[in-house]
């Protein structure tokens, strides 16, 4: 095996760690979705641009230069999903309803 390679899954294998220590971290210091949801929904337009950004990219790629039929799929999936979220505050369901 390479040591370069052993090095870089070394170090991929801990940057992969914040998804789990992360959620526990919060918790142990009080803050939670909820906080991050009331902060994040000031910046919404900001991040509905992004994301409608890079799904234009991504969609770009892959239906005119490469992409297989599991990139489309996969592709095809978060456009469902990521308009599904961006219906939610239109079909009359309050982010301070969910939470209350």
């Amino acid at each position: 095996m390479n040591k370069r390679t052993s090095a870089l899954g070394v170090i991929l294998g801990f940057l992969s760690r914040p998804c789990c220590v992360l959620p526990l971290v919060f918790s142990v210091f009080g803050l939670s979705s909820t906080g991050m949801v009331l902060f994040l929904n000031e910046f919404r337009t900001v991040l509905v641009f992004i994301a409608i950004t890079f799904l234009a990219i991504s969609g770009y790629y892959n239906f005119r230069v490469r992409g297989g039929i599991f990139n489309k799929a996969v592709f095809l999936f978060s456009v469902l999903v990521t308009l599904s979220f961006l219906a939610i505050p239109y079909l009359g369901v309050s982010i301070y309803s969910l939470i209350n």
